[in-house]
């Protein structure tokens, strides 16, 4: 389980409500004095040739040694030309049976390969209406948020690792944001921020990776004050939070 330097939107009353429940007995994992960990951003499938549920005995492993009461699992943001997606079914499945252990969020396999598939100027009510029905279902299978998904991810050169790119205000993602304050769930989004338009750097060219870059960061803020959270509701208003570099 390795995480990566991801920007991820978050509507942060919305995550705290998410994960009250899933933290309030971490305390009491702990060994002695220890402060227990909970990795919220966890993929313990390799590829989609993998299997959740086989290596889920080897997370919980892992989890023990370094003292990580809980995990929220996750696919990565797989692209709409892979021929295995995986997520919200795989995911669901290792958390029922590890209640206690692993929560999980959904959206990397199905929601990011529809974003990926569609220019921004090209959106039609039908990609509107596929895009929200796989969010509803996520909502309802008890995904704690919506993810991995990506607007600006760069590859590693490595196998099949994706380079892919889109607007942070996708018309799509703009609705996520919609349902995700309806719904009180967080939206996990790998973007490499990008400040203005510029050659990308020299370590990052691979052969996958474009030359040039486009700016990003108003699209991103564009994203952030679409929905915020009310402040009349009593919850904090959208904010982000940076991963650990994997």
């Amino acid at each position: 389980m390795r995480s990566r330097i991801a920007i991820s939107v978050l509507a942060i009353g919305g995550l705290c409500t998410a994960l009250s429940a899933f933290a309030a007995d971490a305390q009491n994992m702990a060994r002695g004095n220890d402060i227990p960990i909970i990795d919220t951003h966890a993929h313990i499938v390799r590829n989609p040739r993998g299997n959740a549920a086989a290596t889920a005995p080897q997370a919980l492993r892992a989890m023990d040694e370094l003292n990580v009461a809980k995990a929220i699992l996750l696919p990565p943001p797989i692209p709409p030309d892979h021929p295995r997606a995986y997520g919200r079914r795989e995911f669901e499945q290792v958390a029922r049976d590890n209640p206690g252990r692993f929560a999980f969020a959904a959206g990397g396999g199905r929601l990011n390969p529809i974003l990926h598939s569609v220019a921004a100027e090209s959106v039609t009510a039908r990609h509107l209406q596929q895009f929200q029905e796989e969010a509803a279902r996520i909502a309802a299978s008890g995904a704690l948020g919506f993810g991995e998904l990506a607007a600006e991810h760069f590859s590693s050169g490595r196998g099949n690792h994706p380079y892919e790119s889109t607007r942070p205000d996708h018309p799509l993602l703009l609705a996520l944001a919609d349902i995700a304050a309806e719904r009180v769930m967080p939206i996990d989004l790998h973007m490499e921020a990008v400040p203005r338009d510029m050659k990308i750097p020299e370590r990052m060219r691979n052969g996958v990776n474009p030359e040039w870059l486009k700016e990003n960061i108003s699209g991103f803020e564009h994203l952030l004050a679409h929905n915020p959270t009310p402040a009349s509701s009593g919850s904090t208003p959208a904010g982000t939070s940076r991963g650990s570099a994997r």
